[in-house]
C-alpha cells in the first residue's frame, strides 16, 4: 500500500493527528493520484529525513491548568529519551522506502517500550516521490514503584519494588525488589540494556537471595527487529537454589532442598509472510535439570497436627532433560488500538487473530540426559476485538514422552469474555482449567488468593487438576482526575478449586469462593500501564468460619 491510496492511517493527507498536511503537498499527492489511461501503480516514497520532537511529561498546558501542582520539577527531575534512542527503534531509516503499515509499526514500537504515553510517526510530503517522516513522542515517568499487600488470618504476603525502564534517557533498566510471603523472603536485583552497546542486542541480568537459596539468570538475544525481520538468535541461562514446596498428598507437603539448572540458545528465521501474521521457523539445543536431596525429619505442612517425615532420594522429578528441537511459530500482523479494555486508559496495541508457537525436541543421553523421548511445548492464543468487546482464548501443553509412558505432562486452557455494555462499563468474564499426567509433585497447579481466588490463603489449594471462573463488572470514570489517574471501581465474584484426581473425587461441596468489591486506578503519566488494584473480598462456600473481609492490593487486572 502506498500513501497515495486510502489507507488504515486515517485517509490519505491527514494523519492520525488529523493534522492536514501542507497545501502544496496536498496539490502533489492530487495531481500524482489522478491515473491516467494506463497509470502505474506508484512506488512508496523514499524517506528524505527523520525529524524527531520529544515533548514532556507534562505539557506547557497541563502546567497551566494545574498550577498548584508541581508538575515542571516532575519535567525538570526527569531525563527525556535521548535522540538516538529513539531513531534506534524506528523501522526505518533515511534512504527507505516506506509505506503506512511501516508507520503504524513504528508507532507501536515505541509505544510498547514503556518510555511514552503516546508516539506519532507521520509523512509529510517533500517531492512527487520523497517524504519527510516526523516522528512525536510525549515523555512517561518511568520510574515505578510497584507494591503489593494481602493478609489471611495469621498469613502476611508483601513486596515492594523500584524499577527504572529507561535510567537517564538511554533505554537502560534497573530493579531492586523486596518479597516476602509464607515460603520466603526475597531480594532481587536487575540490569538490563534494550539497546547493547547500541546495537539491536538486548541483554538482562538477575541476582536474588532468598532464605532458602540464591538464583541467578542472563538473557541476551537479538529479538526481530520488527515483523518483517528476517532472523533473531539468543541465549539464556538459570541457577538457583530453593526449597519448593513438594506435595506429598492432598494439601499436604514438604519443603525438600532442590537446585534447578536451565539453559538454551536458538536461532529463529521468517520463512513467509501473508496479509494477516508472519511464519518463522526455529532451531536450538536446551538443557535443565533439577535435583532433590534427601532430608530426614522435614516438616510435614499444611496438617492440622505437627508431624516429620523423611524425603528419600530417587525421585521421578530427578532428571537431566538435554535436547535439540526445532519450532514453528505464527505471529499476527492485524492490529487494533483500543482503550479501557484490558488496561486503564492509555492505548493498548493488541494483536487480533490466531497466534501458535509449536515446539519439538528429542531428548536423549548422548548429550547427557536421563529420560529418552519426545520434549514438546506448545502455546496458541486467539483475539478478536469488536465494538462490543473482546473475546480471548489460549491454550498451553507441555511435557515429555517416552517410550513408556508420559512424564509432567500438563495442559491449561483460559477463555475470557470482555462484553462492553457502554463505554464507562465492562463485563469480564473468565474460566480457567487445567489437567495433568505424572505432574512434578513440586509443579502442581495452586490457588490463592494471590493468583484469582480472593479471600483465599496464599497457595491454599494444590493439586493435578485446576478449575477456576472469576466475573468482574468493571466501571471507570473515563474523564480521568486532572489528566493525572484514571480511577474506576469493580464488583467481583471468584470461584474455583484444585485436586488431586487421584485421591478425591470434585463435587460442587468442593468449590470455594469469593465476593466483593475493589478500586482500580491507572497511572495516565507513568510507565506502567497496569492499574493499581485494591480489591475486599468476603469468603464462600467454606465450611469452616474464616476471617473477612480480606484485603488484597496489587498491580493489574486479575484476568
Amino acid at each position: 500500500m502506498t500513501f497515495w491510496q486510502t489507507s488504515k492511517r486515517g485517509g490519505l493527507l491527514l494523519g492520525r493527528s488529523g493534522r492536514a498536511l501542507p497545501a502544496l503537498s496536498v496539490l502533489a499527492v492530487a495531481l500524482l493520484s489522478t491515473p491516467g489511461p494506463a497509470a502505474a501503480q506508484p512506488a512508496d516514497p523514499v524517506v528524505r529525513r527523520v525529524i524527531v520532537e520529544r515533548w514532556p511529561i507534562f505539557s506547557d498546558a497541563d502546567r497551566a491548568r494545574l498550577p498548584w501542582l508541581p508538575l515542571g520539577l516532575v519535567n525538570a527531575a526527569h531525563v527525556d529519551t535521548r535522540e538516538h534512542v529513539i531513531r534506534r527503534e524506528l523501522v526505518f531509516a533515511p534512504g527507505d522506502r516506506v509505506d503506512a503499515d511501516d508507520l503504524d509499526e513504528a508507532e507501536r514500537k515505541l509505544r510498547q517500550t514503556g518510555y511514552f504515553s503516546e508516539a506519532w510517526v507521520e509523512p509529510v510530503v517533500v517531492a512527487p516521490d520523497t517524504v519527510d517522516v516526523l516522528v512525536r513522542t510525549q515523555e512517561l515517568w518511568t520510574t515505578v514503584f510497584n507494591g503489593s499487600y494481602e493478609k489471611f488470618e495469621d498469613e502476611l504476603l508483601w513486596a515492594l519494588e523500584i524499577r527504572e525502564r529507561n535510567f537517564l534517557g538511554n533505554a537502560k533498566q534497573f530493579t531492586l525488589s523486596r518479597r516476602v510471603d509464607e515460603d520466603r523472603s526475597t531480594w532481587t536485583v536487575g540490569l538490563g540494556d534494550r539497546q547493547l552497546f547500541g546495537s539491536r542486542w538486548r541483554a538482562e541480568g538477575r541476582l536474588s537471595s532468598s532464605d532458602d537459596g540464591d538464583a541467578t539468570s542472563w538473557r541476551i538475544d537479538r529479538p526481530f527487529f520488527r515483523l518483517e525481520s528476517d532472523w533473531s538468535l539468543g541465549a539464556s541461562y538459570f541457577h538457583g537454589g530453593a526449597r519448593p514446596r513438594y506435595y506429598t498428598s492432598g494439601g499436604h507437603y514438604v519443603r525438600p532442598r532442590a537446585d534447578f539448572t536451565s539453559a538454551s540458545a536458538y536461532v529463529s528465521n521468517r520463512i513467509s509472510s501473508t496479509p494477516h501474521g508472519v511464519w518463522r521457523t526455529e532451531a536450538g539445543i536446551f538443557a535443565s535439570g533439577q535435583r532433590f536431596a534427601p532430608e530426614t525429619g522435614l516438616e510435614l505442612e499444611g496438617s492440622d497436627e505437627l508431624s516429620f517425615v523423611d524425603f528419600r532420594g530417587g525421585r521421578r522429578e530427578n532428571r537431566d532433560v538435554h535436547a535439540p528441537y526445532v519450532a514453528l511459530e505464527r505471529v499476527s500482523s492485524r492490529y487494533t488500538q483500543q482503550r479501557f479494555l484490558f488496561s486503564m486508559g492509555r492505548i493498548e496495541d493488541l494483536a487480533q487473530g490466531f497466534e501458535h508457537r509449536l515446539l519439538a525436541g528429542y531428548a536423549n543421553r548422548w548429550f547427557g540426559g536421563t529420560p529418552a523421548g519426545l520434549v514438546f511445548d506448545t502455546d496458541q492464543s486467539f483475539l478478536s476485538v469488536g465494538d462490543r468487546g473482546a473475546v480471548r482464548v489460549t491454550l498451553d501443553t507441555s511435557g515429555i514422552v517416552t517410550s513408556g509412558h508420559a512424564e509432567n505432562l500438563r495442559a491449561s486452557a483460559f477463555t475470557g469474555a470482555y462484553l462492553r455494555f457502554r463505554p464507562d462499563t465492562l463485563l469480564a468474564l473468565g474460566l480457567l482449567g487445567g489437567t495433568s499426567t505424572r505432574l512434578d509433585r513440586h509443579q502442581v497447579f495452586q490457588l490463592g488468593g494471590e493468583n484469582g481466588l480472593r479471600a483465599a490463603g496464599f497457595r491454599e489449594f494444590a493439586g493435578d487438576r485446576l478449575l477456576r471462573a472469576n466475573a468482574e463488572l468493571r466501571g471507570v470514570y473515563r474523564p480521568g482526575l486532572l489528566g493525572l489517574v484514571t480511577p474506576g471501581l469493580t464488583a467481583f465474584v471468584d470461584f474455583g478449586a484444585a485436586w488431586f484426581e487421584d485421591e478425591e473425587d470434585v463435587t460442587w461441596k468442593s468449590i470455594r469462593g469469593a465476593v466483593g468489591f475493589g478500586i482500580r486506578i491507572g497511572l495516565n503519566r507513568a510507565t506502567t500501564n497496569r492499574p493499581i488494584r485494591v480489591d475486599l473480598g468476603w469468603p464462600i462456600l467454606y465450611d469452616n468460619e474464616r476471617s473477612s473481609p480480606i484485603l488484597s492490593i496489587g498491580s493489574g487486572q486479575v484476568f
